[in-house]
């Protein structure tokens, strides 16, 4: 019996980065005492509220946070949610977790938060920890991010995942009670977010969509199929097909080719050809100068007359 006690234990910790909960271990038939008993022999290392590690289990973030999901029986949120979820620009620590009522025990393992609505739609498992879901995760940062990052976050996640948007917009007023930081903020950002929404690329383009808003000029076209009537030549970022017009943005570690040619002169010349003209924005252009880019941009519209 002691032996199976341990077994399953040891495949539970194995499952979940090396630690468990004493409640966990009581349901796999061990008592209290059975527990005190290899807490003191050192089978088992004891943890703040009611946490248990085993003996060798390397200490990780990952384990920081899945000890704080099961000490506060709630889940990795926020930061460290994003972190799970493979979200860019945020990190495991410090931990944080949201939880549906006020923990029975509270050590500084984590910063917690309570949230009344925390459905099991709102929850997702992420190498066996309980995380809130994509969705979930962006509205909570919305709350304390600067709009301008939050809306960033949110096009990272509708870039990897367009179907999402749905799901954003069916979220919000399940999240929308009166007071609750980031509503407005996301409430906002979905209004331009519809179905068929296409997220910009990258962060350079999404730079780039905002100047020449910002400059009154008309939304261009993304991710443009450019070439000719009889050939396919290569994808753009940004495009006004009306005007034979296409903006190649750079980024700002290398060129990234926007059309799939070997040079830069073969692939020019095809678009010449093909009748097309070609502003070239790097990020320097476009985030330290975007009166500049945005005046070579209304240049080239007003060369045709559709705009004039």
């Amino acid at each position: 019996m002691i032996g199976d006690l341990d077994e399953a234990v040891g495949r539970l910790a194995a499952a979940q980065h090396g630690v468990f909960a004493r409640r966990q271990a009581r349901e796999l038939g061990a008592t209290g005492e059975a527990i005190d008993w290899r807490v003191t022999c050192g089978r088992w290392e004891a943890l703040p509220d009611g946490v248990l590690r085993m003996p060798g289990a390397p200490a990780t973030a990952r384990q920081a946070v899945m000890a704080a999901t099961l000490a506060y029986e709630g889940a990795a949120s926020h930061s460290a949610a994003a972190a799970l979820l493979g979200i860019p620009g945020f990190s495991l620590r410090p931990v944080e977790v949201t939880v549906r009522r006020r923990p029975y025990r509270v050590a500084h393992v984590a910063i917690w938060h309570r949230s009344r609505v925390l459905s099991e739609s709102h929850l997702v498992v992420v190498e066996g920890i309980t995380t809130t879901s994509t969705v979930r995760t962006v509205f909570d940062l919305a709350g304390r991010l600067h709009p301008g990052r939050a809306e960033r976050v949110l096009d990272t996640v509708l870039t990897r995942n367009p179907a999402l948007v749905k799901e954003f917009h069916s979220m919000l007023p399940e999240l929308a009670c009166k007071g609750r930081t980031g509503i407005a903020v996301m409430r906002e950002l979905l209004k331009r977010r519809g179905p068929g929404y296409i997220a910009p690329a990258s962060e350079l383009e999404a730079r780039a969509l905002a100047a020449l808003e910002a400059a009154g000029l008309p939304e261009p076209i993304r991710q443009f199929r450019a070439g000719s009537e009889h050939e396919w030549i290569g994808q753009v970022d940004l495009a006004y097909p009306d005007h034979r017009l296409l903006i190649e943005l750079d980024s700002r570690l290398h060129h990234s080719s926007l059309v799939d040619m070997e040079h830069d002169k073969e692939r020019y010349s095809a678009l010449a050809a093909a009748g097309w003209r070609v502003i070239q924005a790097t990020w320097n252009l476009v985030t330290r100068r975007p009166e500049r880019f945005t005046a070579l941009v209304r240049e080239a519209l007003d060369l045709h007359p559709a705009f004039v």
